[in-house]
């Protein structure tokens, strides 16, 4: 089954255009390659989508994770259709939080996987005000 989630990035442009430590507060919680990819990033634009989706894909591994372990539903779980969700609520960041010593790895073609998860495959889309995460 293929699980979908957008977020809109807008709020995380504002705390970077505001120069808000709450922005660097948020990268914090990232796992250290993606937090290299923000860093990469030379827009202001960029450096809110590549957070968004580093905290988005963090944040649905998490609440993938403990679904697939019998878990509660952490209630942003979609069926394979994309809804938009208007921002990022302190769930996400505090789901975002529990995978902060996530290991990417590169495989052919410099496709991304988690070597820590071999049978999970995910996707990460990020364009205008949107991130999306397909797991």
């Amino acid at each position: 089954m293929i699980y979908v989630y957008t977020a809109k990035v807008k709020e995380l442009l504002d705390l970077y255009n505001n120069r808000n430590a709450l922005f660097l507060k948020r990268a914090s919680l990232l796992c250290e390659e993606r937090r290299k990819k923000v860093d990469a990033m030379k827009q202001p634009k960029d450096k809110a989508r590549a957070l968004g989706a580093g905290l988005l894909f963090q944040s649905v591994l998490a609440d993938y994770l403990n679904l697939s372990a019998g878990k509660k539903d952490c209630g942003h779980r979609y069926e394979s259709e994309m809804r938009p969700v208007e921002g990022f609520d302190e769930a996400v960041f505090e789901r975002a939080g529990q995978m902060k010593d996530l290991r990417i790895s590169y495989g052919e073609k410099e496709k991304p996987y988690l070597p820590d998860y071999p049978g999970l495959f995910f996707n990460i889309s990020h364009s205008g005000d949107y991130v999306a995460v397909a797991v």
